[in-house]
Formats: structure tokens, sequence, C-alpha cells
């Protein structure tokens, strides 16, 4: 196990491939630890002549957990966004941007490529906007700027997202996780049968903490649209998004897309808010050539 001081958080981190390469950064999404990349997925991009990192955030796997913190209430939160006050969180996406940043000084990276998904996404829009010196290329994948008045998660997906499993056995935490990745994946590119038994396998096995996701979810919630640090941001960027994904509305793409100066943008026809096998090729062969396109 391999973990690593930054911005005064303990990150779990990996790494795979050869460290004279460029370095390839892997930024996940809410809830999700490093163990979420598909293991195929991370050798392609090795194939592809990357030095791929790839970390636990905070709050997830086996990463530092912030319960000092204390737990979020989230309703109370989303309340007051509706009146107009904005929330405090435990701590903010900016600070997860930094941790970020710190793993590459801590591992005397200077500089990386940047790939993230959904909440990582976002970490990545900040980390390029603020550490502008250490982004090669960035690659934000069904992400969004979190502008106000962008459509929402569609009202099935979010009401499951407000339930829980049924109790803390692993039978019924997998049946949760089952139906979530129903809800967010797509006919024609389905996560189901071996590869979401393998999936979720990974995760759980990794370790996760419901109160950790609390603190994700809230650091999201409190957090101000990020246009203008989208607007900063210097890096070739490429935004990658599926016309139909249930949680990060398409339209969020789009928007960031069109605030990054010189954005170039991919949308996939039927593909939902998840990392399928169908998908694992296309979106290495994307941000690949967008990475070592970049000047």
């Amino acid at each position: 196990m391999s973990k690593i001081q930054s911005n005064g958080v303990s990150l779990y981190y990996e790494t795979h491939g050869n460290p004279e390469n460029p370095a390839l950064l892997l930024i996940q999404g809410l809830s999700m630890s490093s163990a979420a990349w598909p293991p195929e997925m991370i050798a392609q991009w090795v194939e592809k002549g990357f030095y791929v990192i790839c970390f636990d955030n905070r709050d997830i796997g086996k990463s530092q957990l912030m319960d000092s913190l204390g737990k979020p209430n989230i309703a109370w939160q989303i309340i007051k966004l509706k009146l107009g006050l904005r929330p405090k969180s435990p701590y903010s996406l900016l600070d997860m941007a930094n941790d970020a940043a710190g793993l590459l000084d801590a591992l005397k990276v200077n500089q990386a490529h940047v790939i993230g998904v959904s909440m990582g996404g976002m970490i990545g829009q900040l980390l390029c906007a603020e550490h502008p010196d250490k982004v090669l290329s960035f690659s934000s994948i069904m992400s969004t700027s979190g502008k106000k008045g962008l459509p929402g998660t569609r009202p099935d997906v979010a009401a499951h997202l407000r339930t829980k499993p049924a109790s803390n056995e692993l039978p019924d935490i997998i049946a949760f996780q089952k139906k979530s990745a129903a809800l967010l994946t797509t006919p024609e590119h389905p996560l189901d049968g071996e590869a979401l038994d393998a999936h979720i396998t990974r995760v759980l096995t990794h370790g996760m903490s419901a109160a950790g996701i609390l603190r994700q979810i809230s650091a999201i919630v409190a957090g101000p649209a990020r246009t203008p640090w989208l607007a900063r941001i210097k890096a070739p960027t490429l935004v990658i998004h599926g016309d139909v994904d249930p949680l990060v509305n398409v339209e969020g793409g789009i928007d960031v897309a069109n605030t990054v100066p010189g954005a170039k943008i991919e949308i996939i026809e039927n593909w939902g808010h998840d990392l399928p096998p169908s998908m694992w090729t296309r979106l290495v062969e994307l941000t690949a050539a967008h990475a070592h396109n970049a000047k």
C-alpha cells in the first residue's frame, strides 16, 4: 500500500508504467476510489506511453477519512441553496484540487496530463485553473460547470440517490450498487454481467465510507459555479460527455466546453454515466490522442 502526505491529508495512490514517460493523472468521481478505474483502461493508457497515476480522493478508499469534520446535513444544505443562501461544507472541491496538486509535488512530478470523471472533472477544472503550471492537458469527462440553471439529474436517479442500502450487510450494499448502475448505464453501452460484478467487488473491497461520501456531496453542493475558474484554464481541454447522461446532464459538459478557452467537445450518442467495457478503448483513444497532440 502506497500513501503520501499531500495538502495535510494522507492519500493512497498507485502508479503504472514507466516513470520516464509523460505522467497521466486520473481523478475519480463522487464515492469512487481509484479502484473504480477499470484495469483494462489503465493498461491501455500505459500501452499508449503514459506513466499513469491514480489515487483515492480524501474521504474514500484507502485515503484519509475526514471524520473529525462531522457529518453534513445535505437536505438542509439544499434547502439553504433554494433560499439563496450559500451553505458551508467541511471542505471544498478546491481543497481536493490542492490535494491532487500536492500529490504531484510529493511524487516529484512537475507536470501531468489530467483526466477527471464526474466530480473528478470538477476537481480537475480547479486544478487546471489554480495550478496551470502543473497541467499539460485536460480531459473533462461527464462533468459540469456547476452553472445555475443547467438541467439537473434525471428525477428517478435523483430519487434513488436519496435512498440508501436496506442494511449495512454486504448483499444489500451490492444490491443497491447494482440498482445504481442500472439507472446510470444504457442498453447501447451496458455495464452489467461480469464487468459490473468485477467493478462492484473492486470498489467495495478497496473501501467506502458513507459519511465520507456525504462530505464529498457537500463539497459539490456548497461550491459556487466554476465559471470564473473555467475561463482561466490555459491547458488544452477536451470535454467528453454522453448525450443521455442521467446524472450529469450533457448541457453541463457543453457549458464547460463553451467556457474554457479553445476547448473541444466530443458528445457520444446513447452513453450514460459510467465506464462500461464498450467505452474503454474509445475513451482511451480520445484522451490519449488529445494528450499527445497538446502543445
